[in-house]
């Protein structure tokens, strides 16, 4: 017997999604949303990336794993989420990053309405935006290097971190 999951990893392998943003609002009436991937339903990479837009999951779903992410995958490094997450759900998986594997990854809970607490994903709501840009421009992988196609950070013209 072969599991639905399984199939679905079979078939679409490895998605890398790398240096990559969502500012666009979206607004889904089915069970899943999200500014970058909704369901890690394949060995999904997200690296250096980020959401500013406001995610929403409304109308009820059988599912019970209906949610709205600003940013999910399997294993997420060096992103950030400040958009709005919002949904409808009596019980709302309502994250801003989501993933089995998050590694230095940020989210602003004063803009976001997430008050997630985890060792990995920290709230950067007082930082100043120069402080996250050079956190987010020091980032090294496990070898200690910087990423492949690695992506430098500046202060965008809206006082977000966004790609040089």
């Amino acid at each position: 017997m072969v599991m639905l999951g399984d199939w679905l990893d079979n078939q679409f392998g490895t998605i890398n999604i790398k240096n990559s943003y969502n500012i666009g609002n979206v607004n889904a009436n089915t069970y899943l949303s999200a500014g970058i991937i909704s369901h890690e339903y394949a060995n999904s990479i997200v690296e250096n990336c980020y959401n500013l837009g406001e995610i929403s999951q409304l109308g009820s779903s059988w599912v019970s794993y209906a949610s709205a992410k600003g940013i999910g995958g399997n294993t997420i490094t060096n992103c950030y989420n400040f958009g709005k997450v919002i949904s409808e759900r009596t019980k709302p998986n309502v994250i801003g990053v989501s993933s089995s594997k998050i590694i230095s990854c940020y989210y602003n809970s004063e803009l976001s309405g997430i008050t997630q607490e985890l060792e990995e994903l920290k709230d950067v709501k007082n930082m100043m935006v120069e402080e996250f840009v050079e956190l987010l421009n020091n980032y090294k992988d496990e070898t200690g290097n910087y990423p492949k196609d690695w992506k430098k950070w500046k202060v965008g013209d809206k006082g977000y971190p966004i790609f040089e």
